[in-house]
């Protein structure tokens, strides 16, 4: 044998042993990361979507971050929200306490752990906190927690919501409602703001706001949610006046005066034995 097929069977050689190692290599690495990693929450639906992992054998706050995006990925639900407050019913003055995590539908996983692994992801760049009457709260570190300070002139029932940017979508919580409670047996007077008169189109209706001024100094609008009764008067001529329901007005439990008819009525608003009214005149368009 010449030394020329001495060289080449020993190329051929060293290509059989590095094919050998390299399928040897990817074996070794497949079968390992498949029993390290347990998939516990991932989104593929969303373009450049976090898949997160939690090893196997280590506690959660190792969780790996996996950005990935896939195109034949199906369609998968996303994490949903929940916020809970600490009192529902609070007085005014009092400092209500909100908490948002995700919920986790994985065994061994609690919220939590899930919230905070979504947190440390990057996933989201934080939480906003919003009500209907105008709160506007922004907390971008875990855990997301928001404490509101009620003004003592509060009341009246505010609904409240979470909501973020995850990925293109926007997820967004339960409604939390918070009914502010009043001790109505410090009510002294009621009255109807603006003013005690006013001018209504037929067929046209506005909603009553009566404020209540209370022993403590403040004053808090009573209209709906603390047992404000509300009744009609008849007005004849301008001057005398009738107690019954009214051919000009009707006005609903709540509030709600809607104009019927041309002619002078009066509102009447009582609770807790205060008394005062309202006087309205309906014209015709």
């Amino acid at each position: 044998m010449t030394n020329k097929d001495y060289i080449m069977n020993y190329k051929i050689l060293i290509g059989i042993v590095t094919a050998i190692i390299m399928v040897l290599t990817i074996i070794l690495i497949t079968t390992n990361h498949s029993k390290v990693t347990t998939k516990f929450y991932s989104d593929t639906n969303i373009e450049g979507a976090v898949e997160l992992h939690k090893v196997s054998d280590s506690p959660l706050n190792e969780v790996e971050e996996v950005f990935h995006d896939k195109d034949n990925s199906t369609e998968q639900e996303l994490p949903k929200l929940m916020l809970v407050v600490d009192n529902s019913n609070p007085e005014p003055g009092d400092i209500v306490n909100f908490t948002a995590q995700f919920l986790s539908n994985e065994a061994g996983v609690t919220n939590e752990e899930l919230t905070r692994a979504i947190a440390e992801s990057g996933a989201i760049a934080g939480l906003r906190l919003w009500s209907e009457e105008g709160i506007n709260e922004f907390d971008k570190t875990y855990p997301y927690q928001w404490s509101i300070s009620l003004p003592m002139r509060s009341s009246g029932i505010d609904e409240f919501q979470t909501s973020t940017l995850f990925g293109s979508e926007i997820i967004t919580s339960n409604i939390v409602q918070m009914l502010v409670e009043l001790e109505m047996s410090l009510l002294n007077q009621i009255y109807f703001s603006p003013g005690e008169e006013m001018l209504l189109l037929v067929g046209n209706s506005t909603m009553m706001n009566v404020v209540g001024r209370f022993s403590d100094g403040y004053e808090r609008n009573i209209t709906k949610e603390y047992g404000t009764i509300y009744s009609e008067n008849i007005v004849i001529d301008n001057f005398s006046i009738i107690s019954g329901d009214s051919p000009s007005i009707n006005i609903s439990e709540e509030g709600m005066v809607t104009a019927l008819q041309q002619g002078v009525a009066e509102v009447v608003a009582t609770n807790n034995g205060v008394t005062n009214v309202r006087r309205i005149t309906v014209v015709d368009n």
